[in-house]
């Protein structure tokens, strides 16, 4: 039986009886994203820098999308230092109602030790 190497996001229950995991690095390193993108800085004990804490801008007016582009970015290098980001969009969609905000990031990135490996996360808050 493979060995799995991360918890996999979202936390769901696998196969095995605990939660499902990720068996390859590249699967692994999307969780990783995920995590850092969910969690509120201070959410961590040991570690309150940790995290973005995206929702909150779900109801925040963004006048400059590169200055949050610039935070996600800064907090992927300190804590994800094994991906390139190749490009990041993110996009305030209101679903034609302004009552309803979504907030969607789409991540391209690839791992440093394999340029090939060139991968998409999209994220959509809501």
């Amino acid at each position: 039986m493979a060995q799995g190497i991360n918890v996999s996001y979202p936390i769901v229950k696998g196969n095995t009886g605990f939660f499902k995991q990720t068996f390859n690095t590249l699967d692994a390193v999307k969780s990783k994203i995920h995590v850092l993108l969910n969690t509120d800085p201070g959410e961590r004990v040991f570690n309150p820098n940790f995290g973005l804490g995206m929702r909150r801008y779900l109801f925040e007016p963004i006048d400059d999308i590169d200055e949050l582009k610039t935070v996600i970015e800064d907090k992927i290098n300190k804590y994800i230092p094994e991906v390139y980001i190749a490009n990041l969009e993110i996009n305030k969609d209101f679903n034609n109602n302004v009552d309803q905000n979504r907030l969607v990031i789409n991540i391209s990135f690839f791992l440093k030790n394999d340029p090939n490996t060139l991968s998409t996360l999209n994220l959509v808050l809501e």
